[in-house]
């Protein structure tokens, strides 16, 4: 079975400058380190900033339009990264069904298909879960007679 492909949520300068039109070195490290989860603050230091008050300059940095354009752009690129759907669900476990039985392993083979058939609703598991409040059973065991009378 193949393990589900787990993405980190950083993003390198050099990815930023592929995705948007910042051209500025300082800029594109700023906003990798920034939406990367970084504060302010420490996302202008790892840009190689050095200043009196970094989370203003961070706010400085931000309301530049080209700034604000490409943490957008950043942004949307990390969450299309980062999503996984139904169909993604879906390939990974025929991927998966298709490896098992390959490597001749019939249990998870069809572990997958049942996965799948939960997944597009054809299989539902249901659960009884009646509960009986204030009821009480009493059982009653007749003593056995003695033999012979």
């Amino acid at each position: 079975m193949s393990a589900l492909p787990v993405q980190s949520t950083a993003i390198t300068p050099e990815e930023v400058e592929s995705l948007t039109a910042l051209r500025r070195p300082r800029w594109q490290a700023f906003v990798a380190a920034y939406c990367s989860g970084s504060t302010l603050a420490a996302a202008v230091h790892s840009a190689g900033y050095t200043c009196d008050s970094s989370k203003a300059y961070g706010f400085k940095l931000l309301r530049r339009p080209a700034v604000a354009e490409a943490v957008v752009k950043v942004r949307q690129a990390l969450a299309e990264r980062a999503a996984f759907t139904m169909d993604k669900a879906m390939e990974q476990l025929r991927e998966d069904r298709e490896f098992a039985i390959t490597t001749e392993n019939a249990a998870a083979a069809v572990r997958a298909s049942e996965l799948m058939a939960k997944m597009s609703g054809h299989l539902v598991e249901r659960i009884d879960a009646r509960v009986a409040v204030g009821f009480s059973v009493a059982l009653f065991i007749p003593p056995r007679e003695a033999a012979g009378g």
